[in-house]
């Protein structure tokens, strides 16, 4: 069965249902995610987040519902396939390793790589571009172990960037950053949505960077999808409360600003 257009990718799930055992994790979740759209997954920590990127990554099969990726069913994909469609930058990571910088982030060219053949001139120049995209390309002789976190996380998003697929799974991708490099990461999201019709799926904890960034919410909530839908629509005081147990209010925005969220600190 062919590869459908890696360039542009529509996912959709439908009633899909997860548990680790008798722990449910999701609850009957259908979403429809579309190509050239940037996605900010909120909700508590244990609402699900991170096992909803899983199934749509392929790292975890659905015990109810099905996944489908461009009209075919995900489980039809090979390892290989799913590489070249999805990138996924996790929330946990382990480097224990003495691979260089630029090393890790030609792992992202392995899903292109002809067996028993090295990279080739369009690999390299992916890799160097991410490298720089991720201001870290003066560390790339560096061996990955004697980074800071920080500079971990903007490898593992360089490796993503390298493997150049339409669908980018972003699973606290930001969390460990300093702002300016937060920033920098969403920034380039952005673009590349804009530019080139991807999809990304970020979740997120800092609300105001889901604000600023995203062009659709999604919230979940006990494993549920309670809401979804286009940022300034669906951010509202009531769904923060319902979702994180804390009163805030709301700075409307301007065209030139995004809508702020104020926490009520007590």
């Amino acid at each position: 069965m062919a590869l459908v257009n890696e360039r542009t990718v529509e996912i959709t799930l439908t009633g899909v249902t997860f548990s680790y055992g008798p722990l449910p994790c999701l609850h009957n979740l259908s979403l429809s995610l579309q190509p050239g759209t940037l996605y900010g997954l909120i909700g508590p920590n244990g609402s699900g987040k991170s096992t909803l990127l899983d199934i749509i990554g392929g790292f975890a099969r659905p015990q109810g519902g099905r996944v489908t990726i461009g009209g075919r069913r995900l489980e039809s994909y090979s390892r290989g396939e799913l590489a070249r469609l999805i990138g996924v930058v996790p929330q946990s990571f382990t480097l224990n390793f003495d691979y260089s910088v630029e090393h890790v982030v030609l792992m992202g060219r392995y899903p292109y790589l002809k067996r028993f053949s090295g990279p080739s001139p369009e690999d390299l120049h992916q890799v160097r571009h991410a490298l720089e995209l991720l201001d870290i390309a003066k560390l790339a002789e560096r061996p990955v172990r004697t980074l800071s976190g920080g500079e971990k996380q903007r490898v593992m998003v360089a490796r993503t960037l390298a493997q150049d697929t339409p669908v980018i799974l972003l699973d606290e991708a930001t969390a460990n950053l300093d702002i300016k490099h937060a920033i920098s990461i969403m920034h380039i999201m952005a673009k590349l949505v804009k530019n080139s019709s991807r999809t990304v799926v970020a979740a997120l904890h800092d609300l105001n960077m889901a604000c600023a960034y995203s062009d659709q919410i999604i919230a979940l909530y006990g494993g549920k999808l309670v809401a979804s839908g286009t940022t300034e629509a669906t951010i509202s005081p009531a769904l923060i409360e319902t979702l994180y147990q804390v009163p805030v209010t709301i700075t409307a925005g301007t065209d030139d600003t995004p809508q702020t969220i104020n926490y009520r600190y007590h």
